[in-house]
């Protein structure tokens, strides 16, 4: 393996984790988002399963600015042509994929939680009697 396929694969591993992380970074900000437009929806029947949502929300944004961080990371190791780029982009890099798939956990415990709590309180309710007069 010459220099150059040595450069080109590291090119090659660069731009996959730039990729990857502009992925991560996407979808953390879009269900961050989604959930936030939805809002109104979601507190009619939380609860005190908000405290779930919220915290889906602070770790989706933690995963947005360890991914941030790492890209700001890996262009300056591209600029300054560092060989040893992982090792320094690695903890942000683990950072934003940790946060992403906690996030995107606790956004489906709320989830359930909040479909749970619906249930529990049609289920509570004395069924529905009609009388018609004519």
């Amino acid at each position: 393996m010459g220099l150059n396929d040595r450069i080109s694969s590291m090119q090659r591993a660069q731009e996959a984790t730039q990729d990857f992380l502009k992925l991560i970074i996407s979808l953390a900000s879009g269900v961050l988002a989604l959930s936030v437009t939805f809002i109104a929806k979601f507190f009619e029947g939380a609860g005190s399963a908000i405290f779930i949502l919220f915290t889906s929300w602070v770790l989706l944004a933690l995963s947005i600015y360890f991914g941030i961080r790492s890209l700001t990371i890996l262009t300056r190791c591209i600029m300054n042509d560092t060989e040893k780029w992982w090792n320094q982009i690695v903890g942000s890099a683990r950072g934003c994929w940790w946060c992403f798939q906690a996030g995107i956990f606790a956004l489906i415990i709320f989830a359930g939680a909040v479909f749970w709590i619906g249930t529990s309180k049609t289920a509570n309710r004395p069924p529905y009697t009609s009388v018609e007069l004519f």
